[in-house]
């Protein structure tokens, strides 16, 4: 299984990006599952890891919608993490959306009134379509068949996708979102309903990698049952936006106590150390809740632009040296604003591989940022091809190209409500 471990989807009139200015002119457009669909066919990748794009509750609503791509193996959503009680009442609050919906869903399961309708009936009654044939999920406008044009997949009856892994090209499926999977399953809670990492379906990432059981957690992936569990069976990761911003507050008591409850639910936390004093912060919290899954992204922001090699090659290594901490094979905004074109990367690449191994690699393309300098393909293949020059066993370069981001995410635990 081939996994793009990090793109994004969004719509401008939706949400602002502070991270975006006049110099990315080309990623002031929207942003959609259908838009990326033909790009992965074309790659060859099968899963995608979709990662929220800015700092707000609503983003967790959109995500939710998004998830029902077939193609999104698992989500990263946004907590505000240097204030855990404000964090705990966006997991609360994530989790009664959940919950409810799964509720909607019960009570129109076959044998009750509202199941006795078909199902296409029943998905739109719930949905509240409009006479123009248009929903709206978390506030994402939804088309109600996928010849609406580029949103209209976002409007997936199932949250499974194709019940078969390959029986369907990745853009056949997201054209079909409003339809059946394989299984001849769909949710009945009109396209909201967000997919879920179950902690107990198939380990092996590529014997199950798109289950579509329909049972929603019942509690944190190796934790108690509550609002949590909810949460943890939506996003298999977290973050918010961190910059270069001081990260002190890793070390307050109550941000770590939060920390553990989210690793022992399962749920990952990606950040970007670019700063010596974020890296010692990160560091810190690594020791202190060695058992949560850390993905540090876009490489870290190495000095390609430069040609430096001292500080980011030190940190690195740091952050290597905890056996929790990933790396994504990726480039982040930064990086791409200041290139020209395309950089090479075999001398970074081998670094990071001899500090982490690939077992705890993923690569990125980090779609649609990557297109500042790149197309998806062009991106894609560069990245591929750099890391095939660097990991050359087999089942080495295999991790890297999927099973690292199928274990640290859950991409093969996803099923639906």
């Amino acid at each position: 299984m081939i996994v793009d471990a990090h793109h994004h989807f969004w719509q401008v009139a939706a949400q602002e990006h502070p991270w975006r200015d006049h110099r990315h002119d080309e990623l002031a457009r929207d942003f959609t599952p259908t838009d990326l669909a033909t790009e992965l066919t074309q790659a060859g990748v099968d899963r995608t890891v979709l990662i929220q794009s800015v700092d707000e509750p609503a983003e967790n609503d959109r995500l939710l919608a998004y998830a029902e791509t077939p193609y999104v193996g698992a989500v990263v959503g946004w907590l505000p993490l240097s204030d855990p009680q404000a964090a705990r009442q966006e997991i609360d609050r994530v989790a009664d959306l959940i919950s409810g919906k799964q509720g909607a869903a019960e009570a129109a399961a076959p044998g009750t009134a509202a199941g006795k309708r078909s199902v296409a009936e029943a998905t739109a009654l719930g949905a509240g379509a409009s006479t123009s044939g248009e929903r709206s999920v978390a506030g994402v406008i939804l088309g109600a068949d996928a010849g609406q044009g580029a949103n209209a997949d976002l409007g997936r009856g199932s949250g499974a996708g194709p019940g078969v892994s390959g029986e369907r090209s990745i853009a056949e499926a997201t054209a079909l979102g409003a339809g059946a999977s394989t299984s001849g399953e769909r949710s009945v809670v009109g396209g909201g309903g967000s997919s879920h990492l179950h902690p107990t379906s198939h380990p092996h990432p590529t014997s199950h990698p798109h289950p579509t059981s329909l049972t929603p957690p019942a509690g944190p992936a190796g934790g108690g049952a509550g609002g949590l569990g909810w949460f943890a069976g939506a996003f298999s990761g977290v973050r918010c936006l961190v910059g270069r911003d001081p990260l002190d507050w890793l070390s307050e008591p109550s941000t770590v106590d939060l920390f553990r409850e989210l690793a022992a639910a399962g749920v990952a936390w990606d950040v970007v150390p670019v700063t010596a004093e974020q890296t010692k912060a990160v560091l810190g919290l690594a020791d202190a809740v060695p058992e949560l899954r850390i993905v540090v992204d876009h490489l870290g922001r190495p000095l390609i632009d430069s040609g430096g090699w001292e500080p980011w090659a030190g940190q690195v290594r740091q952050l290597a040296g905890c056996p929790r901490v990933g790396m994504k094979v990726s480039l982040g905004i930064d990086l791409l604003t200041e290139l020209d074109e395309w950089p090479e990367l075999e001398r970074y690449l081998a670094w990071v591989v001899d500090c982490f191994g690939p077992d705890r690699l993923m690569v990125a393309s980090n779609w649609p940022v990557v297109l500042l300098r790149a197309s998806y393909g062009e991106a894609w293949g560069r990245l591929r091809a750099a890391l095939e020059q660097v990991v050359q066993n087999e089942d080495e370069l295999a991790a890297v190209l999927g099973g690292t981001a199928a274990d640290y995410y859950r991409i093969n635990r996803k099923v639906s409500l």
